[in-house]
């Protein structure tokens, strides 16, 4: 039985050859689809390029802010480009964001389920501070 060397060098090279075939079905109008994995593509660049994550969800988030009380997804949408700005140290951008994004959460969901009370209790953290 051949030895196995790992981190196997190919199976990076075919993770990425699978995205990008995801990424090309997907299309530019798929609707859901493409918005969750333009929040996907814009988590994994979060850490090491936030400036370039926050641009691939800009259009996302501009279409989020439009409305007057956001979907769940255009609420995750919010949370994610909130927490961009956040970390790239915009604290009125973050709190307008998760404040649009708190609306439409509470607007959904009866009672305060647990992300709804994480975002309110960073939003206070956040004012506080």
């Amino acid at each position: 039985m051949p030895k196995r060397c790992w981190p196997c060098p190919i199976a990076p090279l075919r993770a990425r050859a699978a995205l990008a075939a995801l990424d090309a079905d997907l299309g530019a109008d798929s609707g859901r689809g493409r918005q969750r994995w333009t929040r996907l593509q814009a988590q994994q660049l979060a850490p090491d390029a936030p400036a370039a994550a926050a641009a691939l969800l800009a259009p996302l988030a501009q279409q989020a802010r439009a409305v007057a009380i956001p979907s769940l997804e255009q609420a995750k949408v919010l949370l994610q480009s909130g927490a961009l700005a956040a970390q790239r140290g915009d604290t009125a951008a973050a709190l307008a964001d998760w404040r649009r994004a708190e609306r439409g959460l509470a607007a959904l969901w009866d009672g305060e389920p647990a992300p709804l009370a994480a975002l309110r209790a960073r939003i206070a953290r956040l004012t506080a501070g």
